[in-house]
């Protein structure tokens, strides 16, 4: 089967694919379909790793022990994380988290809590964990400071 611009002497272009009878794909279009097709690619391997690694238990454990941040941090609840206890976390930034025992950040906490004690409990995400920020640069710690002072 001949191609029709071959049929008349004319040569696609280099690095040009037709069909025969179809239209001709420059060099442009095949970079882009091959991209977009890495991309998609991609994302059908991200979708079903995670969907394997949600139901498939000896997998979770088996991702969860290769993960690089997971020697620091681990999930918590059903959509969070929290910072294993008694660790310390680097940021890229040159500061550092450090939790206590029940992996929170700030000081030990003592239970049951003594008589004359007034507990605030901090609810939030990364901000009020001080994500970036050294542990005297938290909420928690501006708050101890404030209370202290009176």
């Amino acid at each position: 089967m001949t191609n029709l611009a071959s049929a008349e002497g004319v040569d696609p272009p280099a690095g040009a694919l037709a069909a025969p009878g179809g239209p001709r794909l420059g060099r442009g279009a095949l970079i882009l379909l091959l991209v977009i097709g890495l991309v998609v690619g991609g994302l059908v391997a991200e979708l079903a790793v995670r969907i394997a690694a949600a139901t498939v238990p000896r997998l979770t454990a088996l991702f969860r022990g290769t993960d690089p941040t997971g020697v620091l941090v681990r999930p918590h609840g059903e959509l969070g994380y929290r910072q294993k206890p008694n660790s310390t976390f680097s940021y890229a930034n040159g500061t550092f988290a450090t939790s206590n025992a029940m992996g929170f950040r700030g000081p030990a906490v003592t239970t049951p809590k003594p008589a004359g004690t007034f507990r605030i409990i901090l609810l939030g995400g990364s901000t009020t964990h001080g994500w970036g920020v050294g542990d005297d640069s938290t909420i928690d710690a501006s708050m101890r400071r404030l209370l202290a002072a009176g």
